[in-house]
């Protein structure tokens, strides 16, 4: 659902934002040249609405002329202009996600508009820092900003205000799964809009409490709601809330196994979204017809829309919806029977979600890397404000004693270095500090990865077990079944039921050795390690994508069934590497034995990566992790090399 961001100004152009755009062009321009603002020429104020007024279309130019008010309100000592600097860096930061940055200049902004006593402006502020939260999913303290600044506004009886608060805080409710109270806070908005004439969009806030009516199980209420929400969207020709009200409806029918009423809906939602040419929309809506399909049994059907959906989200990338498509398809492939499709998407849903997660890790690193780069950024800024306030000093003094400014002058140097030295070492501790935190939280995130790798494997067993029960067990009980028949029945039925039993028991051994070849390649078992690898990479080769070279000095030694199981899978998750990342046309690997060691080499012709890069920052491939801790785990060594458009080597040696 989007956030009501009711603060920020209409996005419509007009000559009025062409005139500040130009004006605003000609300050940039001036920044770029070095070239001081004449602060006679323009005020701080002006600054600022063209800033707002830009931010929208180029927030880079407009961050640097915000930047320029904030110093020049500074140096007019208008705190009221200070503030709203900070409120549109805040806003711009927030929309190029720099969270740290905006929670930072909107406190500020609140400190400085506390001061001046401007109530109005001050609730505003909160709103933002309510919103500012809800985007960092701090659903507790955005409540609380957005409560702070409810509670100005109804002082003031300011009601568009009033309305805009307890919209937003119907749509934090809802996140938290508190709906009675999200339903409560969006009922009061509407009282008021009614009461008062307040011009709103009404619809969004008739769509937020139909989906909150329909998690707590009241749909006929759901359902007049958010047709009411479509009426009014398709009063006013809003394209884009139709069709997420349409989608709306239809699922919520749906929920309510109103099946037929729920296809009516979809149709719709469909034709507008092929109108509008939104393909997230058409696949996502597609899914939904498949899992519709699903539920009234027509199976075919449900196949079909589902994996035409499933190709537009491969091609926007969408990974989130398609995690939940393969769900959906596991689900109608096991009604069906067709345990092998069943268990590939399966098998695609899981390697989905671990993208999901490795992305998330990844954005949880870069965010790290972005607070300490935030804190280091503030102490530049703190240390050339102080050495710019020395500098004042200093030149004050000069102009009213020569000898005096002599004096104060040298103190000012010799303190200057002191602060330097004492700020430098200040700076080096927390700099530390700071690095040792983030080692320990790539540490914890390393004992999640394993955690997850541990539970994978314990599910797979389940899995496995799961499969030989419902997949073997009713045949062999058929079987037995047929068999205690044998002896009463007449011979023309005995021929019949041993045929039948026959059949069965080809089946099981079927399952069975399906089921076996999952838990571990039949041929390692039986041909050892090298006819195994040789088989796998010849599988490979026979697609044309990569061209793998094995060179074999060890014959064929065996090296005991788990260290064998161990190298096998290295072996494979470092070609699965090479086909997905690498975009390498050739493979060599060689088997090396020499004094009680065997040395394997593997290295590929890809485009490769800075290794000493994702070290320092920690940005290490889940693949690699668990290629170092397979062979740690049968007390080997592993050493990878890679540079950009090298491909990579890898050297594993392990004890025999």
């Amino acid at each position: 659902m989007r956030f009501i961001m009711a603060i920020f100004l209409s996005n419509r152009i007009s000559a009025k934002t062409i005139l500040l755009y130009m004006v605003s062009i000609f300050l940039i321009a001036k920044l770029f040249a070095q070239s001081p603002i004449d602060i006679g020429s323009i005020s701080a104020d002006s600054l600022n609405k063209i800033a707002n007024e830009i931010r929208k279309q180029d927030p880079d130019s407009a961050f640097g002329i915000a930047q320029e008010a904030l110093e020049l309100s500074k140096l007019t000592k208008n705190s009221l202009q200070e503030a709203m600097a900070y409120k549109i860096l805040g806003i711009i930061a927030i929309q190029s996600r720099n969270y740290e940055e905006a929670e930072i200049y909107l406190n500020n902004g609140i400190n400085l508009i506390d001061s001046v006593n401007d109530g109005n402006n001050l609730a505003n502020f909160y709103k933002i820092l309510g919103i500012l939260y809800a985007e960092q999913t701090d659903y507790p303290k955005a409540i609380k900003s957005m409560l702070s600044a409810l509670n100005i506004y109804e002082k003031s009886n300011d009601f568009y205000g009033i309305v805009s608060c307890n919209d937003n805080l119907g749509i934090l409710y809802k996140r938290l799964g508190k709906f009675e109270k999200s339903i409560l806070h969006q009922k009061v908005a509407i009282q008021i809009i009614e009461m008062h004439d307040v011009e709103y969009d009404i619809s969004n806030i008739l769509h937020n409490m139909g989906v909150s009516y329909s998690e707590i199980g009241k749909i006929d209420s759901a359902i007049i709601l958010l047709k009411k929400a479509l009426y009014l969207s398709k009063k006013r020709d809003d394209q884009y809330a139709i069709l997420i009200t349409t989608g709306t409806i239809a699922a919520t029918f749906a929920t309510n196994n109103q099946l037929d009423s729920a296809d009516i809906y979809y149709n719709s939602e469909m034709e507008l979204a092929l109108r509008l040419n939104n393909k997230s929309s058409m696949a996502i809506n597609m899914i939904n017809q498949g899992a519709n399909a699903f539920r009234k049994n027509e199976l075919i059907k449900a196949i079909d829309y589902v994996e035409e959906g499933m190709a537009i989200l491969e091609e926007i990338g969408e990974l989130r919806e398609q995690y939940f498509g393969y769900q959906i398809l596991r689900d109608i492939y096991i009604k069906q029977g067709d345990f092998t499709n069943a268990y590939f998407a399966f098998e695609k849903s899981v390697q989905i979600n671990d993208s999901i997660f490795g992305i998330e890790t990844q954005n949880k690193v870069t965010e790290l890397e972005a607070k300490y780069e935030s804190e280091k950024k503030e102490k530049k800024i703190e240390l050339l404000n102080r050495e710019n306030q020395i500098n004042k000093l200093e030149i004050e003094k000069k102009r009213t004693n020569l000898w005096v400014s002599l004096v104060v002058a040298s103190l000012v140097v010799l303190s200057l270095v002191f602060v330097i030295l004492y700020s430098r070492k200040k700076q080096k501790v927390k700099q530390m500090m700071v690095l040792q935190k983030s080692q320990n939280k790539l540490l914890e995130m390393e004992r999640k990865v394993l955690t997850t790798i541990i539970d994978t494997e314990d599910k797979e067993r389940k899995r496995f077990a799961e499969d030989i029960h419902d997949g073997v067990g009713p045949l062999l009980s058929s079987i037995k079944l047929y068999l205690g028949e044998i002896s009463s029945s007449e011979k023309e039925e005995q021929k019949q039921m041993i045929d039948y039993a026959k059949e069965l028991t080809s089946e099981a051994i079927g399952n069975i050795r399906d089921i076996s070849h999952n838990i571990m390649p039949g041929s390692l078992s039986e041909n050892g390690l090298m006819e195994s690898v040789h088989e796998f990479c010849e599988k490979i080769k026979f697609t044309k994508q990569l061209n793998i070279n094995i060179e074999n000095k060890i014959g064929n030694k065996r090296f005991g069934h788990s260290i064998e199981l161990i190298i096998y899978r290295i072996i494979i998750e470092l070609i699965n590497n090479t086909l997905k990342h690498a975009k390498a046309t050739a493979v060599n690997i060689s088997f090396v034995k020499g004094d009680n060691l065997l040395e394997i080499n593997y290295s590929d012709n890809g485009v490769g990566f800075d290794v000493e890069k994702l070290n320092d920052t920690g940005k290490k491939g889940i693949g690699l992790l668990n290629i170092k801790r397979r062979v740690a785990s049968i007390d080997g060594k592993c050493d990878i090399k890679s540079e950009k458009g090298k491909g990579i080597e890898v050297k594993i040696k392990l004890a025999i």
